[in-house]
């Protein structure tokens, strides 16, 4: 259960909203989609297309979030990890997007 995790709690203290989702999400394939786009995607949906976006120019631009700070952002990815750890199942794998057979009609 994620609510008794020492990490959880520390990011559930920063950032209530995204605890509340993470609770809800937590087992299911909705989590790696949210971990997704909280971590590797700006407000407006879309990932970074320069080193220099990736990084920040010293803070948020708009439509860019300014990012986690270091220590809440290892936590963040410990437990998407673990995520992946305790529910394989709800990892999209890579051959079942670009390697899958044309399906005969």
């Amino acid at each position: 259960m994620i609510k008794d995790h020492p990490h959880f709690k520390v990011i559930n203290e920063a950032y209530p909203h995204i605890g509340k989702r993470m609770d809800l999400f937590w087992g299911y394939p909705e989590f790696n989609f949210y971990m997704n786009q909280l971590l590797y995607e700006n407000k407006m949906g879309q990932r970074p297309d320069s080193q220099e976006e990736r990084r920040g120019k010293g803070g948020a631009m708009p439509g860019q979030r300014a990012g986690f700070p270091e220590d809440h952002l290892k936590i963040l990815l410990s437990l998407a990890a673990r995520h992946v750890r305790e529910y394989p199942e709800t990892t999209v794998k890579k051959e079942d997007l670009w390697f899958q057979k044309n399906p005969k009609r």
